[in-house]
């Protein structure tokens, strides 16, 4: 059977990325070799013309930007704790800012409100991960995979920024490691 996720995981901050310094939206400090030229091959360099043909700042649409901002900001401020209650296909997950999300792992799509913004969501499985895609446009979403570690009680949460057309972003992918507390009896 599928693993149980249920439980109160508290972030490792020793060996996790520091969520306060997450920006999927940076293509400029992104040692610029990589998407100064961005699809054209030329660069406007000296009209500081050169973010408009950039990554994902020339791009990316204020509707994609406000989804990626709610979305940052919940993990900012309420990745420290996750208490997630998993009956499979239910995945709730209520975070360190008293957020919950109700997702369903069997693949199905379903808004989820997040900082007043409305996300198209969908969460399902993958072997023995569940990855749940948050859906910033057609081209962009932002992708949660958690990973259960059953020998040392940890989980693993990544998120990227996944890109299907153009310059890939700035390939961040972001690590946090939780430790399950025990059941306060």
């Amino acid at each position: 059977g599928n693993p149980d996720f249920s439980g109160t995981w508290v972030l490792d901050r020793s060996i996790s990325n520091d969520p306060a310094l997450l920006n999927f939206d940076t293509p400029q400090s992104n040692g610029r070799g990589q998407t100064q030229f961005g699809r054209r091959g030329i660069t406007l360099g000296g009209r500081g013309g050169a973010r408009k043909v950039d990554g994902l700042d020339a791009s990316s649409t204020a509707d994609e930007r406000t989804k990626l901002a709610a979305l940052v900001d919940q993990l900012k401020k309420g990745a420290a704790t996750l208490v997630i209650s998993h009956h499979d296909p239910s995945f709730v997950i209520n975070d360190g800012g008293d957020r919950t999300q109700f997702l369903d792992t069997s693949g199905g799509q379903r808004d989820v409100t997040i900082g007043g913004v409305t996300i198209a969501s969908t969460a399902r499985w993958s072997a023995d991960q569940i990855v749940v895609e948050y859906t910033l446009s057609s081209r962009r979403t932002l992708v949660y995979t958690y990973t259960l570690l059953p020998k040392t009680t940890q989980m693993v949460l990544r998120v990227r920024l996944d890109v299907t057309d153009g310059p890939r972003g700035n390939g961040t992918v972001l690590k946090l490691v939780y430790v399950l507390m025990p059941a306060s009896k």
